[in-house]
């Protein structure tokens, strides 16, 4: 199962030093106070806050990112597993005293290898100053870092630089490092970006020239081997739903097949059903939550923090499935049903009493038709 973890020590997020203790993050709002400014940069439409819910709610690689890695026809990303990921997460560099705080950092396995992953999440702010600026009023530090990071990135002295961003060469170099510490044999630098206009591409392709390589968006490409290390980068265009407000009013959900409430559980034959109908359904339902993301990320993290909610279920099916006076009931089991899913109750152990439905306002509605299905829609309220 994969893990997208945080640090422990909330009090030392801005310390040199970083707790090595890690805590799993239970939603996207959990990776806020991690940021070096959280009131300032956790904003709709912002990098930090759309690279948060993409991941946390994929908790895993997001499908964009997926999709990049299969069509890349590399072998060793085309089965990727994410083993761990860590938001904000801090490498120590040579020279000076701030560390390069990458966005999220990923352990990852992909063709019985393990990979090293710094991910830099981005909309349209620039990728920091450029090393001709960051280089100004030079001290012995910068000097210091500066030629670490080109022996870490195997690049020459002579190599043209003044016009790259200084971040992307200790973003990539952050990787390579933890590699090594994780005894990785490859790394992946991968800019993660919402702006649909691919904004500061220019940066990205500017820097990846300096490895005699042409930048593409949404391409994975290979860039060569340093010390035993196979270095690739990666542009990925994320999903533009990650830059609207941060909270969702409204959120449905629809699974097909007949649905039935207690009371016809009590005599199937009179009804036309069966248990295995029945089941049958329960797994689509089962199937409709875990495709349907938004809504089973949206609707736990609500029931979770005991929210109240209300729900409207529409059930579409002949006359004789659900008659009007088991519309309560049906809908009731519908809250049931859909709890249990998200939360898989313990054998021989009670459902937590967090998510009975108490929290819930129910309304349900049934529509004679051929077409069998249950939609359901939900708000906090």
């Amino acid at each position: 199962m994969a893990a997208l973890s945080l640090s422990a020590d909330r009090t030392k997020i801005k310390a040199i030093a970083m707790s090595r203790i890690y805590i799993p993050a239970n939603k996207a709002e959990d990776w806020k106070w991690l940021l070096a400014k959280p009131d300032k940069h956790w904003k709709a439409g912002h990098s930090a806050m759309a690279l948060a819910h993409s991941w946390q709610e994929a908790d895993d690689f997001p499908e964009n990112v997926k999709k990049v890695f299969r069509r890349s026809g590399i072998a060793l990303f085309e089965n990727i597993e994410l083993l761990l990921a860590f938001p904000e997460y801090t490498v120590d560099l040579p020279g000076g005293k701030r560390p390069s705080q990458n966005d999220i950092f990923i352990l990852a396995k992909g063709d019985s290898q393990l990979i090293s992953i710094m991910v830099e999440g981005k909309v349209s702010e620039p990728f920091g100053d450029t090393v001709a600026k960051w280089k100004q009023n030079s001290s012995q530090g910068k000097r210091c870092r500066l030629e670490s990071l080109l022996k870490t990135l195997a690049l020459e002295k002579h190599r043209p630089i003044d016009n790259i961003a200084y971040q992307l060469l200790h973003r990539t170099a952050s990787a390579i490092i933890e590699a090594r510490n994780f005894k990785a044999e490859n790394a992946l630098m991968l800019v993660h970006s919402f702006s649909q206009s691919n904004e500061r591409f220019e940066d990205y392709s500017r820097f990846l020239a300096l490895f005699d390589l042409e930048a593409k968006p949404d391409s994975l490409v290979f860039a060569k081997n340093i010390d035993g290390i196979n270095l690739y980068f990666c542009w990925v265009k994320g999903n533009s739903r990650y830059l609207e407000p941060e909270e969702t009013k409204v959120v449905e959900t629809t699974t097909w097949g007949p649905f039935i409430s207690r009371k016809i559980a009590v005599n199937w034959p009179e009804y036309g059903m069966s248990k295995k109908k029945h089941e049958d359904w329960l797994q689509r339902l089962e199937t409709s939550l875990q495709h349907n993301k938004k809504f089973s990320h949206w609707l736990k993290n609500a029931l979770q923090e005991g929210k109240r909610l209300k729900l409207k279920a529409r059930i579409y099916g002949i006359p004789q499935r659900i008659r009007l006076l088991d519309i309560h009931d049906a809908t009731a089991q519908i809250v049931d049903e859909i709890t249990e899913c998200l939360f898989p109750r313990e054998e021989g152990k009670p459902t937590p009493q967090v998510q009975d439905r108490h929290f819930w306002k129910i309304e349900g509605e049934k529509f004679i038709s051929s077409e069998e299905r249950v939609e359901v829609e939900t708000e906090q309220f």
